[in-house]
């Protein structure tokens, strides 16, 4: 229900692909973020505590996780909490468009992260090639299945 791309989103989906990385025998990793600074708590941070949080051993140090009460989405419920009801329908349209009240934030995180229930051991992956002009990149896709109880995607339901 609520955002994919912020910090919470960012954690449960690093969570998710350690749990599949782990489920496809994969247990060791090493973060690699290219030319990018590495700033304590952003996003690249929030997936790498979800996938250490999920089992992967990956080197690191815990000074540079963004706080557990930003993962959980804690300082947006309380942003929520001081505002108006006009002002929350303003700003958190989409999150109220989904049936989430930001306020709801934290619960939502912790049930959803207790929801990722199973995952299988049928890694499969499909490797091909994208572009255009001549020019071509390696992509792929796949990994086992997993299953989230009451997951919304794409909508309300």
């Amino acid at each position: 229900l609520g955002n994919a791309g912020n910090i919470t989103g960012v954690y449960l989906t690093g969570y998710l692909c350690a749990k599949r990385a782990l489920a496809a025998g994969v247990d060791y990793a090493i973060l690699d973020i290219g030319l990018r600074s590495p700033i304590k708590g952003s996003k690249i941070f929030a997936a790498l505590k979800g996938a250490v949080d999920a089992g992967l051993e990956v080197p690191h140090g815990d000074f540079i996780f963004p706080e557990d009460e930003r993962i959980r989405g804690e300082h947006v419920a309380n942003y929520a909490e001081s505002l108006s009801a006009e002002d929350v329908a303003a700003k958190f349209s989409k999150y109220l468009e989904r049936g989430l009240n930001p306020t709801d934030l934290p619960e939502n995180f912790d049930e959803t992260l207790k929801n990722i229930d199973a995952i299988g051991n049928d890694f499969k992956l499909s490797v091909g090639f994208c572009g255009k002009d001549g020019q071509t990149a390696p992509v792929g896709d796949g990994g086992p299945h997993t299953r989230i109880l009451n997951a919304l995607v794409g909508g309300m339901g």
